[in-house]
C-alpha cells in the first residue's frame, strides 16, 4: 500500500533472507547498504556488507560510532531525507570513490572476524567470571530467545561461542523457541514446548530452578527479558549470579503513557527489562557508547556494565564475485522519510 500510494515503482521488498549466501548474494549485487536507523546496538549487519566490500551509508548509531571514518571507510548520514538521499546520490554518481571507501571498509572490518574474536570473546567471558570467583568457572546456563540452524539473525553465532565454552565449561543451554543444534560440545540443550504466556512461566520456573538445584549457579540471558527476570528472581533467592546480555536503546521503544493498548508491552517487555538491570549481577554491552547509554538512561553503575565487541563471520561472506549495479539495498521499515 505504501509503494503503490507514493508511485514507487523502483522498490523491490525483498523480505526475509535467510542463510549467509543469500546475504552475501544481495550485498555484493548493491551499490551501497543503506542503515538509517535512530537507535541499534550492533549493527552487525553493516558489518556483513562491510565483509562483502559494499559501501555502507549509516547513521551514528550503536557500535558504529566507533566504526565509522567518514569518507575513508564509510559514509556517515543523519536522519534526515535529503542527508541520506544526498549519500546515496555520491554512491551512485562517484563510483570509483565509493569502490575506495568499500574496499577500506572491508579491511576495517577485520577486527571483529569471526576465528578471531569467538576466542577472544570465550576467554574474556569466563576471565569474567574467574576475576568473580577466584577460579574456573565449572557450569554454565545459557538463556537464547530462539535459534533455527538455517537462519541468518545473530542467534547462530551465539551458539558457536557456547560451543567454544563448552571445552572448558559445562553449559546447559535453554532455548526459548525454534530447533535443538547439533553441537558436539553442548551436552545439555533444552527447547522451549509452550507458547501460552502461563505455561511458559511455570516451564521457566521448573527448568531454570531444577538447573540451580543441579548446581548452575551462573545464568547467563541473551536479551530474554521474561526468562531473564524469572533467572533474576531465582539467583536472588538462592544466592546464584545473573548476566544479562543487552545491546539497543530500550528507552526509545518503551511504551509511553498508562494505556490498555499499551499494557501487554509493559508486562511482557517494559517492565522486565527494567527489573533485570537491577537484579542482573553484570550489564554486558557491544561498545563504549552503549554502556554510557545504560548508565545515563537507566542509571546503571559503570562498574556494572562489561563491554564485548560483536563480531562477523567473514569467511561465509567473502571472497565474492561482485556484480554491483544501481541497485541501493535499503535496510529499514519503510516510512515517509
Amino acid at each position: 500500500k505504501f509503494i503503490i500510494k507514493y508511485k514507487m515503482d523502483g522498490v523491490e521488498i525483498l523480505g526475509w533472507l535467510p542463510g549467509h549466501e543469500d546475504l552475501a548474494k544481495v550485498y555484493c549485487e548493491s551499490a551501497c547498504l543503506v542503515m538509517p536507523s535512530f537507535s541499534e546496538g550492533g549493527p552487525r549487519v553493516t558489518l556483513e556488507a562491510m565483509a562483502c566490500e559494499t559501501a555502507v551509508i549509516s547513521t551514528p548509531v550503536g557500535i558504529m560510532k566507533e566504526v565509522i571514518r567518514d569518507g575513508e571507510n564509510c559514509l556517515q548520514t543523519g536522519w534526515s531525507a535529503a542527508e541520506i538521499a544526498e549519500k546515496m546520490m555520491f554512491v551512485l554518481k562517484e563510483p570509483d570513490k565509493t569502490r575506495a571507501i568499500a574496499k577500506a571498509g572491508q579491511r576495517s572490518v577485520k577486527e571483529f572476524e569471526y576465528h578471531k574474536a569467538i576466542k577472544f570473546y570465550a576467554e574474556s567471558y569466563l576471565n569474567l567470571h574467574v576475576a568473580r570467583r577466584r577460579r574456573v568457572m565449572k557450569k554454565l546456563f545459557y538463556i537464547l530467545p530462539e535459534y533455527e540452524k538455517n537462519t541468518s539473525t545473530h542467534f547462530g553465532y551465539n551458539v558457536e561461542l557456547l560451543d567454544e565454552i563448552a571445552k572448558e565449561t559445562d553449559v546447559f543451554l535453554f532455548i526459548e523457541k525454534g530447533e535443538r543444534p547439533e553441537y558436539s560440545r553442548i551436552q545439555k540443550i533444552y527447547v522451549g514446548k509452550f507458547r501460552f504466556i502461563l505455561f511458559r512461566i511455570l516451564e521457566r520456573f521448573f527448568v531454570f530452578g531444577a538447573a540451580r538445584l543441579c548446581g548452575y549457579r551462573d545464568f547467563y540471558s541473551h536479551y530474554a527479558y521474561l526468562s531473564a527476570s524469572i533467572a533474576g528472581l531465582i539467583c536472588r533467592l538462592s544466592f546464584g549470579r545473573l548476566w544479562f546480555w543487552h545491546c539497543e536503546m530500550r528507552g526509545e521503544y518503551e511504551t509511553k503513557g498508562c494505556n490498555l493498548c499499551g499494557l501487554g508491552d509493559k508486562i511482557t517487555k517494559d517492565w522486565p527489562f527494567r527489573f533485570v538491570l537491577r537484579a542482573c549481577n553484570t550489564l554486558m554491552t557491544c561498545s563504549k557508547e552503549m554502556k554510557k547509554y545504560y548508565a545515563s538512561a537507566f542509571h546503571v553503575p559503570q562498574e556494572k556494565i562489561k563491554v564485548l565487541p560483536n563480531w562477523v563471520d567473514t569467511k561465509k561472506l567473502m571472497p565474492r564475485k561482485r556484480k554491483p549495479g544501481n541497485t541501493v539495498l535499503f535496510l529499514h521499515w519503510l516510512s515517509p522519510r
